[in-house]
C-alpha cells in the first residue's frame, strides 16, 4: 500500500502554513461531492488515462446495443500508470433489471451470464475486447470462465480474482487481499517469463476493472485435469503409449522451464491439463499452477526437508500424504524466482525436485500407485522407460538427469518419435519439436508488464522482493513501448513516469506477517526518468498542456518526498497555475493540485 496521506503532523503544519491552499481546495471539491475523499483526490492531477477496460452486458433483447455496467473506479496513489491500468465502466442497466454485482462488474449470482463482454480501449483509441462464452468453475479466490476474443475469435480461460468480500460487497482488508491476489501475481509473472509453449498453459491477457483482477490464460478445449482422466479409467491408468505421449509432453515443457531458469515445483495429475479425443489419442498436454506450492505427495526428498525442515523425510514418507495437502512455503516462494539465485537446499532441491515428481507421475499413470523412492519401483514393470524412472528417483540428486535428458530418452518411445503424432498443432519441427504456439502481440506484452508490475507495487507489496520484481516488469514494459513507439514518444514518456512512480514511492509492507516494515523509494533514480519524460511531453504537448502538469507534478512530488521543500514549492506553484490556464479555476484538477502545493 503506498503511502499516500499525510501524517497529522505534517497535515497541521501544512494547514498552518498553506491554508489558503486547503481552503481553495475544498471550495471547489465541496462543490462537486459533499461526500469528497479528499486523501484520494491528492493525486488526481497525475491522470493521463489512455488504456482502459469496460464490461458490458448485452441486454435481453436480440440485436439492441450493448451497456456498460459499473462505475468510474478511483485513482491510486500516483496513478500516471493508468496509461496501461485505468480502467472503468460507466451507466447503468436497462429499466428494471438490476446491476447489483459481486466486486466490480459480477453479477449478483456471482455469474456473469454468456454475451458479457470486457472491453479494452488502447492507446491511439483503438478497442478489442472479449465476451463470455460459458461459466466453468469457481475458487475462493473467484471464478473461471470461457471467453473468447471478439476479432480474432481465440478462445481463452478468463480467471477473475475479486479483492471484494462477496457478503458484505466491501474490498477486503489489505492482508486478505494480499493472501488471495498475490499467488496469482507471482504465477503471472512466471508465466510472462517463460513466454509461449505448446505444453505450458500462457498467459495472453492481466488487467484490473475496480476489486476485480482479471487473467487471461491458453484454454486446453475439452480438457480435464490427468486426474480426472486417470480417475474415469476402469484401473485408474493409461496404457503404456498413452502415458510415455503424456510424459514426452510434460518433459518437453518442463525442460522449456528449465532452460529458462525456472522451476514447476508442483508436477501432480492436479497441474495438467489433457485433451483426449473419442479414439484414446492425446491431443493436448500443457501444464498449470506455476509457483502455487508444493504437495509432498510428488516432493523429492530435498523438497520435503524444506517444507518440513523439523522432520525426517523417512518418519513422514511421501506416499502417505494426500495429494490435496499443499505446503506453501519455501518453494512457493522460490518459484518466481530464477534458480540460478536460489542457494544451499534450495538450490539442491530446485535441481531434480520436477524430474522426480515427473517419475512420480508417470508410475501412476502406468500403475495407479503413488510412489516415493526408487525401491518402491524395483520390481515393478515399466517396460522400456523403467530406466528413466529410476535415475529421476535416485537417492543422490545429483545422479538425476536434467529435464533436456529426460525428454531425449522419452523421444524414441513414443510412436513416430516426435511425440506429435497425438498433437493438436501443426507439424513438427526438423529436430522433432512441436512448433512454437502464436506470439503475443508486443502492444498487449507492454500492457501485461505494466499491468502485473502496479498490481505488485500497488496492491499485494508484501516484500522487498515484490518491489524489486515490480521494477523488473515495469522496466520490461518500457523498453516493449520504446520499441513500439520510439523513444521520444507520449506512450515512452508515460512508462518512463510509470517505473519512476515506483522508485520514488514511499511503501509500507502489508504481509501476513509483517505489517510495518517500511521500503524508502529510490528518489535520485527516479529524478532523471521524472525529467526524461518532462522534456518529450513540452516537445510533443507544449509547457501549459494538461499532461505536461502532470509531468511537473512528479518532479515536484518527488522532491517534496527527498525533503527538498524549497526546491518543489515553485514547482507546484507552476502546475496549479498551468492547470488553471489550462483549464479553468473551478476544475478538479486544480483542486488536486492545490492540494498537492498544500500538502
Amino acid at each position: 500500500s503506498v503511502v499516500g496521506s499525510l501524517s497529522s503532523s505534517l497535515f497541521w503544519l501544512a494547514a498552518k502554513n498553506a491554508s489558503g491552499a486547503f481552503l481553495r481546495t475544498l471550495s471547489v471539491v465541496g462543490s462537486l461531492s459533499p461526500t469528497a475523499n479528499f486523501g484520494s483526490a491528492d493525486r488526481s492531477l497525475l491522470h493521463a488515462p489512455q488504456e482502459s477496460a469496460r464490461a458490458r452486458r448485452p441486454r435481453k433483447e436480440e440485436g439492441t446495443s450493448s451497456w456498460v455496467v459499473g462505475e468510474e473506479m478511483s485513482s491510486s496513489y500516483e496513478a500516471e500508470s493508468s496509461e496501461w491500468t485505468k480502467t472503468f465502466a460507466a451507466g447503468g442497466p436497462p429499466p428494471g433489471e438490476k446491476a447489483s454485482r459481486m466486486g466490480e462488474v459480477q453479477e449478483e449470482r456471482g455469474r456473469l451470464p454468456p454475451g458479457y463482454q470486457i472491453m479494452e480501449t488502447h492507446a491511439g483509441g483503438t478497442e478489442t475486447g472479449r465476451r463470455v462464452v460459458r461459466y466453468i468453475a469457481s475458487g475462493a479466490f473467484g471464478d473461471v470462465y470461457e471467453t473468447v476474443t471478439n476479432d480474432t475469435q481465440v478462445h481463452e480461460a478468463m480467471k477473475i480474482v475479486t479483492a471484494v468480500d462477496r457478503k458484505t460487497g466491501l474490498p477486503l482488508p489489505d492482508k486478505e487481499r494480499i493472501r488471495r491476489l498475490r499467488p496469482h501475481l507471482l504465477e503471472a509473472r512466471v508465466m510472462l517469463q517463460l513466454g509461449r509453449h505448446p505444453n505450458l498453459v500462457g498467459i495472453r491477457g492481466a488487467f484490473r476493472i475496480g476489486n476485480d483482477f482479471f487473467f487471461f490464460e491458453d484454454l486446453v478445449p475439452g480438457g480435464r485435469t490427468l486426474k480426472a482422466v486417470l480417475e474415469q479409467q476402469p484401473a485408474k491408468t493409461l496404457s503404456p503409449e498413452q502415458a510415455n505421449v503424456v510424459a514426452l509432453k510434460m518433459a518437453r515443457g518442463l525442460a522449456h522451464m528449465h532452460d529458462r531458469d525456472h522451476r514447476h515445483w508442483d508436477v501432480k495429475p492436479d497441474n495438467v491439463l489433457v485433451d483426449v479425443d473419442s479414439a484414446g489419442s492425446i491431443r493436448v498436454v500443457k501444464l498449470t499452477d506455476f509457483g502455487q506450492g508444493s504437495t509432498p505427495a510428488y516432493s523429492s526428498p530435498e523438497t520435503l526437508a524444506l517444507l518440513f525442515p523439523s522432520t525426517t523425510p523417512a518418519a513422514t514418507p511421501a506416499a502417505t500424504w494426500t495429494t490435496s495437502t499443499i505446503i506453501a512455503t519455501v518453494p512457493s516462494a522460490a518459484a518466481a524466482t530464477r534458480a540460478s539465485r536460489l542457494h544451499g537446499a534450495e538450490s539442491v532441491a530446485a535441481a531434480s525436485q520436477d524430474q522426480w515428481s515427473l517419475a512420480v507421475v508417470l508410475v501412476e499413470m502406468q500403475t495407479g500407485r503413488r510412489v516415493a523412492s526408487a525401491a518402491d519401483v524395483a520390481n515393478v514393470d515399466l517396460g522400456e522407460i523403467g530406466d528413466n524412472v529410476l535415475s529421476c528417483l535416485a537417492n543422490n540428486p545429483l545422479r538425476r538427469p536434467t529435464m533436456r535428458a529426460v525428454v531425449d530418452a522419452l523421444v524414441p518411445l513414443v510412436a513416430d518419435g516426435t511425440g506429435n503424432s497425438h498433437d493438436a498443432t501443426t507439424a513438427a519441427s526438423a529436430d522433432g519439436a512441436p512448433p512454437p504456439p502464436d506470439e503475443p502481440d508486443p502492444q498487449v506484452l507492454a500492457q501485461m508488464h505494466n499491468n502485473i508490475g502496479e498490481a505488485l507495487f500497488r496492491q499485494t507489496a508484501s516484500s522487498k522482493e515484490d518491489f524489486d520484481w515490480a521494477e523488473e516488469h515495469l522496466k520490461a514494459a518500457l523498453r516493449l513501448v520504446e520499441g513500439l513507439h520510439g523513444e521520444e514518444s507520449k506512450e515512452a514518456a508515460t512508462s518512463l513516469n510509470n517505473l519512476a512512480g515506483l522508485l520514488s514511492a514511499q511503501v509500507r509492507f502489508l504481509s501476513m506477517y509483517v505489517t510495518d516494515v517500511a521500503y524508502q523509494g529510490k528518489y535520485s533514480d527516479a529524478d532523471p526518468l521524472f525529467r526524461r519524460a518532462l522534456e518529450i511531453r513540452e516537445r510533443a504537448l507544449g509547457h501549459d498542456h494538461p499532461d505536461t502538469a502532470t509531468s511537473w507534478a512528479w518532479i515536484g512530488d518527488n522532491l517534496k518526498k527527498k525533503g527538498d521543500y524549497d526546491g518543489a514549492l515553485p514547482i507546484l506553484r507552476e502546475v496549479v497555475e498551468s492547470n488553471e490556464r489550462a483549464l479553468g479555476k473551478e476544475h478538479p484538477t486544480v483542486a488536486s493540485s492545490l492540494n498537492n502545493l498544500a500538502g
